[in-house]
């Protein structure tokens, strides 16, 4: 395995004038836009990171002015609690509120493409919409391009932090963004975008730059996988040039782009790069296959609860944090369990009621009409495609259950937990027909995600990062 890289060349040209062969297309366009908002970098390693601090403190003054509030008033983002990883589709608004609602403590939207930002479309932003009680909450873009992204930044700040007093009552500002590095989808693969950005590191840095330059104040996060392959992880190679070039969190994914949800998630490799965050000066969360408050604290050995957060010696062989994704979705009563360090054997009524409050989330959301209850019905259905591999804790012969774990068929202890294990969809849909009434005449629906499903090995297998 490679070594983390040293200290970058500071005596090199700065990145906007860097001249090279076989640059990435339009780079020329990106060092052009950069060039107009970076000044030329001292060669001196702490003066510069003294004129980062002082560019970045002044641009924090204005920016905050700007938006009417006092730089005294700006209190720094804390990386602490439980993570609800951005969830594409099913991470939506009703479903984070569900979430809030079992104590997680950090939220972000779904993940939105800046080209369709800076072109204002109204789908593209009702994803950055932020609900009162997410008091930790950010959003997470995909960009190729740092020009792109810059532009998307510009259109976020002026949109959502700047003039108070006419932002559209919809919109709200977010306490931090996420550059997704990690997504698989072949879609945004070949754009560039995504986990492609783990190969294409001047493209990465040129958008963390623009990001800081156009979102002054906003903490810049970094969602990657392992690599790209299976056999040749790249994250620790990474992370020491995220933090380098400005980036405040890393969230690092156990599996390659090309393993998806094939193996179980490499827990080892995350505490290498953890340590390698930490010498960095950076936190690092770890994500993948955490489906029960034993599989949280066994990332987690120091906590407050346990009064041992002050011995270095174990803090230093794990994560600083856990992201929570995929068990989230199949039983979002994870963030109680982790809080209050128990398994809940929760019933069958409670997850059906648990759905009755998504529904009404939703109502509020997407609206009451028509339209908004066939929005309902679909995201609850993508929604089920997860929840029903939950295994009633009181039916486990060993416990926790597995993210691997494929039991027969089986008769839960009453009606509700027979009906919400179902992997057919039609006992889904005949669900959401019990909360939102009939559904229309011809409806079908077919599982997004082939991760959720025993059998929807035809579906979409990225559910996230």
């Amino acid at each position: 395995m490679k070594e983390a890289l040293g200290p970058i060349n500071t005596n090199a040209p700065p990145p906007a004038v860097e001249k090279k062969e076989n640059k990435d297309e339009d780079q020329s366009d990106i060092d052009v836009h950069l060039a107009r908002a970076l000044p030329y970098l001292p060669a001196d390693r702490q003066a510069l990171f003294e004129e980062r601090t002082r560019q970045n403190k002044q641009l924090d003054e204005e920016f905050l002015a700007r938006c009417g509030r006092d730089a005294a008033d700006k209190k720094p983002f804390e990386w602490k609690g439980t993570y609800l990883a951005p969830l594409t589709n099913v991470g939506n608004l009703p479903f984070r509120r569900v979430a809030k609602g079992f104590g997680v403590d950090i939220t972000c939207a779904e993940m939105a493409l800046v080209n369709n930002l800076t072109t204002y479309a109204p789908s593209e932003w009702a994803l950055t919409r932020r609900h009162p009680s997410e008091d930790k909450f950010g959003i997470q873009i995909a960009s190729n391009l740092g020009l792109n992204a810059a532009r998307a930044g510009d259109a976020l700040r002026t949109l959502l932090f700047e003039n108070p007093e006419n932002r559209h009552p919809t919109l709200a500002p977010f306490d931090f963004v996420d550059i997704n590095c990690g997504c698989p989808i072949d879609l945004l693969y070949k754009t560039g975008a995504g986990s492609a950005l783990m190969t294409r590191r001047n493209r990465l840095r040129d958008i963390i730059f623009s990001l800081h330059r156009t979102l002054p104040g906003v903490p810049v996060s970094v969602k990657l996988r392992t690599g790209v392959l299976d056999d040749h992880n790249s994250a620790h190679r990474l992370i020491p040039a995220v933090a380098e070039w400005g980036a405040k969190f890393v969230a690092l994914h156990g599996r390659s782009r090309q393993q998806r949800y094939t193996k179980t998630a490499n827990w080892e490799y995350i505490r290498h790069c953890a340590k390698i965050a930490r010498a960095s000066g950076i936190p690092l969360y770890g994500n993948g296959d955490v489906l029960g408050f034993e599989d949280y604290y066994a990332q987690m050995p120091y906590v407050a609860t346990r009064g041992d957060e002050d011995d270095e010696e174990e803090k230093g062989k794990n994560v600083d944090g856990v992201m929570v994704g995929r068990g989230a979705l199949i039983k979002p009563w994870i963030f109680t369990e982790i809080k209050e360090e128990k398994v809940w054997d929760i019933s069958g009524r409670e997850r059906f009621d648990m759905f009755r409050q998504f529904a009404e989330f939703g109502l509020e959301h997407w609206g009451s009409d028509t339209k908004g209850v066939n929005l309902t019905r679909t995201y609850l259905l993508d929604w089920m495609s997860f929840t029903h591999r939950y295994i009633p804790v009181g039916l486990l012969e060993v416990l926790p259950q597995k993210f691997n774990d494929r039991p027969d068929a089986f008769f839960g202890r009453d009606y509700y937990e027979t009906l919400l294990a179902s992997p057919k969809v039609s006992d889904w849909i005949y669900i959401t027909e019990k909360i939102l009434g009939k559904a229309p005449e011809g409806f079908s629906f077919i599982p997004k995600h082939k991760s959720s499903s025993y059998e929807g090995d035809a579906a979409d297998d990225s559910v996230h990062g």
